[in-house]
């Protein structure tokens, strides 16, 4: 079965983990097996998927397909975090002096969003706040529907 393989980084950037997406044939996540995403690893607090280099801006997300999509829109390098837990407990570098935070609608997400927010401020960065369109689960689908696509 095909899948798709994202390098999971620790705060140091050594790779610690990999997240495996079992793909249909059409490419899209598969629905044909029961655990269709799994991390092999270990994912250290704060670590990510970097999707480009750290620098003075950074947005975040939760998944690495609604990262791609939120940092297109955005426009800003990015880094998946891969999922809330991780998203509560990230501390951003200390390179970054604006984080940018594209959240999933839905409780889990804002929560999670919001406790990095504080915790962000709290180190002295500047946090912009980025929300799909209320109708959305998260950038992804916004940006699949705004495309013509669904799944």
């Amino acid at each position: 079965m095909p899948a798709f393989l994202v390098a999971i980084r620790n705060p140091a950037a050594e790779l610690t983990a990999v997240e495996i997406t079992y793909l249909s044939p059409g490419g899209r996540r598969t629905s044909r097996l029961k655990l269709s995403r799994k991390t092999i690893g270990v994912m250290e607090p704060s670590s990510a998927v970097r999707v480009d280099p750290v620098g003075p801006e950074l947005l975040v997300a939760e998944g690495f397909w609604t990262t791609l999509s939120a940092r297109q829109r955005v426009g800003v390098p990015a880094w998946s975090l891969t999922c809330t837990r991780n998203m509560r407990s990230f501390v951003p570098p200390d390179e970054v002096q604006v984080l940018h935070i594209a959240r999933d609608n839905g409780a889990d997400g804002t929560n999670a969003a919001d406790t990095l927010a504080h915790r962000a401020r709290g180190l002295g960065k500047t946090v912009i706040g980025h929300a799909p369109l209320a109708r959305f689960d998260d950038f992804n689908s916004w940006h699949m529907a705004h495309l013509g696509l669904t799944g």
